[in-house]
């Protein structure tokens, strides 16, 4: 699958795009020069009519192509496959953030495949009680965010602890992951959100609290 891949990509493929893409992502990776929508789309034709028994080899190997492209590829076939997820995959899905990462691929893989499947597979969940603390910042950061879009279902005592327990890092990635996360919830709960910052405000970094408190205004009283 991954050569037929290969060659569908290859008569989309923009020099000066790029350069634009290596540019904007600082200089982190390669790129084909595909156009992400674009992309996603021809990667899901080639997956409709590919042999998936072997999805996670499949994804690992793609993971492991030299443009960025490839890597979205991945998390597009995981997300595919997403009726074969099992516990086992979450060990899939820990690697893919601790490689290869940065912004563009964490903030994907967090909500949309580990949060996911911690909501298939709720025993999992306990995990992100070491991932919070562990060394590798895009860990932490996946901690802080992977329940983003869970409004209702987002384990509001997990989010706070975990918020607070990283509020005083200086690493630029975690302070706008804290300040996402709140934001976000606050949609959800906005006077949950009030009350945590009126009573914690104080303990954030000024760029997570700016960022947490951004649109709390449109839910009535101030803080």
């Amino acid at each position: 699958m991954i050569e037929q891949l290969k060659d569908a990509f290859q008569p989309h493929l923009e020099i000066a795009r790029a350069e634009w893409q290596h540019s904007y992502m600082r200089g982190q990776f390669p790129f084909l020069g595909i156009a992400r929508p674009l992309q996603k789309k021809v990667s899901t034709e080639v997956f409709k009519k590919a042999d998936l028994s072997s999805f996670e080899s499949l994804v690992e190997e793609l993971w492991e192509c030299g443009e960025r492209e490839f890597q979205y590829a991945a998390i597009d076939l995981a997300l595919f496959c997403k009726k074969r997820w099992t516990s086992r995959t979450l060990a899939l899905f820990e690697r893919m953030i601790r490689t290869k990462s940065w912004w563009d691929t964490v903030d994907t893989l967090a909500p949309h495949l580990v949060g996911s499947l911690f909501e298939r597979h709720p025993e999992l969940v306990s995990c992100t009680d070491e991932w919070i603390d562990d060394e590798y910042m895009w860990i932490r950061r996946s901690a802080i965010i992977f329940q983003l879009g869970r409004k209702e279902k987002t384990d509001e005592k997990r989010l706070f602890s975990f918020c607070l327990k990283r509020a005083s890092e200086k690493e630029f990635f975690i302070r706008k992951a804290i300040g996402w996360a709140l934001r976000e919830y606050g949609k959800t709960n906005p006077e949950s959100l009030r009350k945590f910052l009126r009573e914690n405000g104080s303990s954030l970094s000024p760029l997570s609290f700016r960022e947490a408190r951004r649109r709390i205004d449109l839910f009535g009283k101030d803080l």
